[in-house]
């Protein structure tokens, strides 16, 4: 299995893609799936997005296992450092304090939305595995293997990721 190395993650939306992936969050939970369209209730806009003093909340309107749009909230703990999901989503709205709430908050700096494939590709150019091997899932996997490795319980693992099954355990 690669090694991911997050110590410094890469500055703009980079930076909070990887702060996100710590709560186990699926690339359709938060990307466009097109540079130039989005869907209103699968991308993450600055609309479900809220930062408290311990916490960041991303509100999911629907997901992969939410196909009815009955929603959920991720709350990502503020943890200090690089990857604190609180801090990276504070200096990233600073980049763009006008945007409206029906806007994807992960946009480019041509004004492109992130996409999948935008994502995969800054992970390739970023080398940031022993193999070179990442895709967005990765992310999610990684997520998982950390929170084991730190030993949360399988019970909480399953809830902050939101899997129905047992497959998050393939990552223990």
């Amino acid at each position: 299995m690669p090694t991911l190395h997050l110590s410094r993650p890469p500055p703009g939306p980079s930076r909070i893609i990887f702060s996100t992936c710590f709560g186990a969050l699926r690339g359709s939970d938060y990307l466009a799936p097109a540079a130039h369209s989005h869907h209103h209730r699968r991308t993450c806009q600055w609309r479900h997005i809220s930062t408290h003093r311990d916490r960041l909340e991303v509100q999911l309107p629907a997901s992969k296992t939410d196909q009815l749009y009955t929603g959920t909230v991720v709350s990502l703990p503020k943890l200090g450092g690089p990857c604190c999901p609180v801090r990276a989503m504070r200096r990233y709205r600073t980049l763009r304090p006008a945007a409206p709430p029906a806007q994807p908050v992960l946009v480019r700096s041509t004004g492109a939305y992130c996409t999948p494939g935008w994502l995969n590709g800054v992970l390739r150019r970023a080398a940031l595995t022993d193999t070179g091997k990442i895709t967005t899932h990765s992310l999610r996997i990684g997520f998982a293997t950390a929170a084991a490795a730190a030993g949360v319980t399988e019970s909480v693992l399953q809830v902050s990721g939101r899997w129905r099954g047992s497959s998050y355990l393939r990552c223990k």
